[in-house]
């Protein structure tokens, strides 16, 4: 059954990085939106993060970077986590990894925390300075 469930899961991801490498969530309207955005007309931590993800799967760094900063940097930790679950869930190898010990550790918790929540606050200030945070 696990890996029925873990089959289903890779299909499904399968199916949105093709999805977000062949169209544009900023052309395409079939996307869904950012809630706090469409809500609240403020721009979350998250703002950016699907249009940045389709610049990423077709090497544009800097344009993704312009889209959500907060999601590029933490992607390389995003996808190292994943591919050590992957390797402890089908190999043998040891499950407390590197990567896998620093998600666990409070200081990166505590770090990701403040990060996103100050992330938020500063891409919605009003300041000229701070627009290039904003996607």
């Amino acid at each position: 059954m696990a890996f029925l469930r873990t089959a289903f899961v890779a299909l499904i991801l399968a199916v949105a990085g093709w999805l977000y490498f062949n169209f544009n969530p900023a052309t395409v309207s079939f996307f869904p939106k950012c809630p706090s955005y469409s809500l609240l007309g403020f721009y979350c931590a998250g703002c950016g993060s699907q249009r940045a993800i389709h610049q990423l799967l077709h090497a544009r760094i800097g344009a993704a970077a312009d889209y959500n900063l907060l999601a590029i940097i933490y992607t390389p930790f995003l996808l190292a986590y994943f591919a050590e679950w992957l390797l402890h869930k089908y190999t043998s190898v040891a499950k407390n990894q590197p990567v896998s010990k620093l998600f666990h550790r409070p200081w990166f918790v505590y770090a990701t925390l403040v990060s996103v929540v100050l992330f938020t606050i500063v891409r919605n200030v009003p300041w000229h300075g701070f627009d290039w945070l904003r996607p």
